[in-house]
């Protein structure tokens, strides 16, 4: 396997988890507002991904292309990207209170989004939704949970 789908799989599959050591320093640094924004907001984008995937199916395109994805992924559907959705709602809200800390976050969703494109288990369009859901559930939480 090349160098180059190694660093697609390593995005689209595990860059995800660098959020886990961040929340936790997040929790350290006794920042309640911006915690709650991050469990508030990341939260509701899994449960927004998850509804939209049960009512709206559509095809992986591994599915529809017949080509093998990078990354092994189930036969379930495709639209949004739920860790898109999650990623991004996670670095909105940390950007909201921690500027630097949020947009290396916002760089780091970027090359999730795009190691699940170029890893053939979304479209462009399964990511863009993800954003929106992303958008929308930080919007929420940081009404709900004020400075």
């Amino acid at each position: 396997m090349s160098p180059a789908n190694l660093l697609v799989i390593f995005f689209a599959t595990y860059l995800i988890w660098i959020f886990a050591p961040v929340f936790l320093w997040l929790v350290h640094t006794g920042d309640k507002v911006t915690v709650f924004r991050v469990l508030g907001s990341s939260l509701l984008a899994l449960v927004l991904s998850l509804i939209i995937k049960d009512y709206y199916y559509l095809p992986r395109p591994f599915i529809l292309s017949g080509h093998l994805p990078l990354v092994a992924y189930g036969l379930d559907g495709s639209l949004p990207s739920g860790h898109t959705a999650v990623s991004f709602a996670f670095s909105l809200a940390v950007f909201s209170r921690r500027r630097r800390l949020g947009l290396g976050l916002i760089m780091t969703s970027l090359l999730i989004a795009f190691g699940r494109i170029a890893g053939g288990v979304h479209t462009p369009l399964d990511v863009f939704v993800g954003l929106l859901i992303a958008v929308v559930s930080f919007l929420f939480a940081r009404r709900f949970f004020r400075d």
